[in-house]
């Protein structure tokens, strides 16, 4: 229906059913949100995620392997952000299987024994 100045009242009363329609289904969203998946985690979470996967170290050494970028992660302003898949696919990284590499506990023997004499024992 075209606009005139005649039927100007009830063109306005059809654009502020229409805004109120619009206002109502916004409010709906707002007030039950999707839940969107998280991509990104904080230092703290991925901490979390890593011991519960059985990677158990320190916040001190997490932050330092973080600082170091031995460990996977993002940086966004003064934030470290970590992917989850990128924190699976490294920890997966870091499993070692004793058929490829039989001298491993030898070696794990030797730094413990170089760390000794070179720290003391603790």
């Amino acid at each position: 229906m075209p606009s005139t100045f005649e039927n100007l009242p009830q063109q306005v009363d059809h654009l502020l059913t229409e805004v109120l329609l619009i206002k109502k289904i916004l409010l709906d969203k707002i007030d039950e949100p999707e839940e969107v998946p998280k991509k990104y985690l904080s230092s703290k979470e991925a901490l979390a995620e890593l011991k519960a996967m059985g990677y158990s170290i320190s916040w001190s050494k997490f932050t330092k392997m973080a600082a170091s970028r031995t460990i996977p992660c993002h940086k966004l302003e003064n934030k470290l952000l970590f992917n989850k898949g990128e924190l699976i696919k490294w920890f997966d990284a870091q499993i070692i299987n004793p058929s490829e590499n039989l001298n491993l506990s030898n070696y794990s023997i030797v730094k413990s024994s170089q760390n000794k004499k070179l720290y003391g024992n603790k």
